[in-house]
């Protein structure tokens, strides 16, 4: 996906699940030490043009070579009936103190995930392909206070409740 300066700008989910050793035993360590752990281990290996910016909810890897692109990676924890993500912590006594915490995540379009998960790997190729992807080109080309701009996640959502409704 392009930005609206011709670079690549990709959006990436990394799913803590129950099933991890660390999870069930809840040792998993705070939202703030899982969040240093992955940006340290994207830092390790990633190349001298390559950053990894801590953002509000996500790890941002930012491509600065005569190709640039970023790709942004958010942390969820998926649990049986709802999931979390992780955001910034942000607290007036200590603002100069970087955390994050888990942040529950709205659940009232649960049943659009559930028929996603449920559609056959060529449905979801066609929900991405066909009409997410050329959705999130046209929307990455607004400005960023452009009243008509989306989140990705919108986007999603809509792509599914559009291609749901017309199956």
């Amino acid at each position: 996906m392009y930005d609206k300066e011709g670079h690549y700008d990709v959006d990436y989910q990394i799913l803590l699940t129950k099933n991890s050793k660390a999870f069930k035993e809840k040792k998993s360590g705070s939202p703030t030490e899982i969040k240093n752990t992955f940006r340290e281990c994207f830092k390790k290996h990633g190349t001298e043009s390559e950053e990894f910016e801590n953002s509000t909810t996500t790890i941002t890897l930012v491509n600065k070579d005569d190709k640039p692109y970023s790709i942004d990676f958010a942390i969820l924890r998926v649990n049986p009936d709802y999931n979390e993500i992780i955001r910034r912590n942000i607290k007036r006594e200590t603002s100069s103190v970087i955390e994050f915490t888990w942040n529950k995540l709205d659940n009232s379009h649960h049943e659009l995930y559930t028929y996603f998960k449920k559609c056959s790997p060529e449905q979801r190729k066609y929900i991405i392909e066909q009409i997410v992807i050329p959705e999130k080109f046209e929307n990455n080309k607004l400005p960023d206070n452009h009243p008509k701009k989306r989140a990705s996640v919108e986007i999603f959502r809509s792509a599914i409740a559009r291609y749901k409704n017309e199956h």
